[in-house]
């Protein structure tokens, strides 16, 4: 069998398209470089389309980059690099003014100003957010742009198989359109990863399948170290029914909300591994007592805990969790009257390639961004920052 192929030539190949691999083509465009943007999928798409409640910025009046790096640093497990940390807590700020002139709909106050939100960890509030469907949301903002900017060429359906080195360097790659079958081979000065994480490949998960962890692949065949990739961010999941299994309904809104955790005996056990916080704990914590206790044989019926919105008026369930709530009302459960039995799943990575403080990996010709850049999370992030950290 012979396939037939397609040869293209560029300055940057962008492998990925979520909102990092997005970010990066614009960047590209606007410094006057050839760029092509390979996905699997369809820019903008990938797990960005997966974050819900908001993500963080330092854009309140009495906040500052500085205060939100020290608190990213504080639960990071003395894992993170802090030039990395540092770059990334200053300019977002700057994207998300970016991202408001490109038409992106964060939710406002009363006064006009952004109606920011806090996530246990962070000393302010300091999340903008789109209620509970802020990735939808940030994904149809750079969608819009994307489609509009005829600089960036964009290869959609294409799985980028392997890299191109020519001694040290990278200098391409190579991959199949399987949209028609026709293997691609890619010349270029400079190649940047970004396709996500490797959530994909866990049982329990809400990640889109195709984030199977091709980033972390094709840089460590092409000589990048790998920095914590044994570090991975689980999140509560639905593990039952089968309809809402692998949904992630957004444990942060539910606790904002007022819901509690509890085990199949109906104990907030939450208060007895942590008695000052319970469900204000990291939710690193949190996922960590869940899986305590699921191990000790206090599970639901097919072997989750209980988050229970029940005690929750149901005005503020619909304003905090809308989304939420009407997608497990479609499949039957009304979480205001209905606890939703969920487990520890796979959400985000927090190691990947070695990069530095412009991206630029190990390897000559090869970068990194996003989820699939290591040593910007550590060992543990706190809430809001995996899109934050990406954008």
């Amino acid at each position: 069998m012979t396939l037939a192929r397609k040869n293209f030539e560029t300055d940057v190949l962008i492998v990925g398209g979520g909102a990092a691999a997005t970010m990066a083509a614009f960047e590209c465009a606007e410094a006057g470089v050839r760029v092509i943007q390979a996905t699997k999928g369809r820019a903008t798409s990938g797990t960005t389309t997966v974050a819900r409640g908001g993500f963080a910025a330092a854009m309140g009046k009495d906040d500052s980059p500085e205060q939100h790096l020290a608190e990213v640093l504080e639960h990071g497990g003395e894992l993170i690099n802090p030039e990395l940390a540092a770059v990334w807590t200053a300019d977002i700020v700057e994207v998300v003014n970016d991202m408001r002139r490109w038409g992106a709909e964060f939710i406002l106050d009363d006064n006009g100003e952004l109606d920011l939100k806090i996530f246990p960890g962070h000393s302010h509030a300091r999340a903008v957010h789109h209620f509970d469907t802020t990735g939808n949301m940030v994904t149809k903002a750079l969608s819009k742009k994307l489609r509009a900017d005829n600089r960036i060429e964009k290869h959609s359906l294409t799985s980028i198989v392997d890299l191109v080195k020519d001694g040290p360097r990278v200098t391409g790659a190579w991959g199949v359109d399987y949209k028609t079958g026709t293997l691609v081979a890619y010349a270029a000065k400079e190649v940047i990863l970004c396709t996500g994480g490797g959530s994909g490949l866990f049982y329990v998960n809400d990640n889109p399948p195709q984030v199977t962890g091709d980033g972390y692949v094709l840089g460590f065949r092409a000589g990048a170290p790998l920095l914590g990739i044994e570090m991975i961010d689980f999140q509560a999941m639905c593990c039952s029914p089968e309809e809402l299994f692998g949904f992630a309904p957004h444990p942060t809104g539910f606790i904002n909300a007022g819901a509690v955790f509890r085990n199949q005996e109906g104990e907030e056990f939450l208060k007895r591994y942590y008695p000052d916080t319970a469900e204000q704990s990291t939710r690193a914590e949190v996922i960590l007592a869940m899986a305590r206790e699921i191990h000790a044989g206090r599970a639901g019926l097919t072997g989750g805990i209980f988050m229970d919105a029940t005690q929750v008026p149901k005005e503020t369930i619909l304003k905090q969790i809308p989304h939420v709530y009407k997608t497990c009302l479609h499949r039957g459960i009304d979480i205001s009257e209905t606890p939703l039995e969920v487990a520890p799943g796979s959400h985000t990575w927090l190691g990947g390639l070695e990069i530095d403080i412009d991206g630029k990996t190990p390897v000559a010709g090869l970068w990194a961004a996003g989820e699939t850049a290591g040593g910007i999370h550590g060992g543990n992030r706190i809430g809001g920052s995996a899109l934050s950290a990406s954008l």
